[in-house]
């Protein structure tokens, strides 16, 4: 259970997102209120239950092993959701 809480944190700053990570999270600190309000709100509450059910199908999964799994999955999970995120940060600007 603690390499699926860890290991995402480790691939936010890996380097081959080129800091993309980084930038989201500043704009998710600049869009503050505005992120949590109507429609940017509901992109937000999606994003977030979306990766806890993918966090909770990782931890009940036992049949690979979770140290591969995260590290050949989560990168390709994480790319599909930059246009919602980013749209989800250019909402509230």
């Amino acid at each position: 259970m603690s390499v699926i809480l860890v290991y995402p944190w480790f691939e936010f700053i890996s380097g081959k997102w080129n800091g993309y990570w980084l930038l989201a999270l500043a704009g998710i600190l600049w869009g503050g209120k505005k992120l949590w309000q109507s429609t940017p709100g509901l992109i937000g509450i999606s994003l977030i239950l979306y990766l806890g059910v993918v966090m909770a199908y990782y931890a009940v999964n036992t049949f690979f092993e979770i140290q591969w799994w995260l590290s050949t999955t989560l990168s390709r999970i994480l790319f599909a959701l930059i246009p919602t995120i980013t749209l989800w940060i250019g909402l509230a600007a």
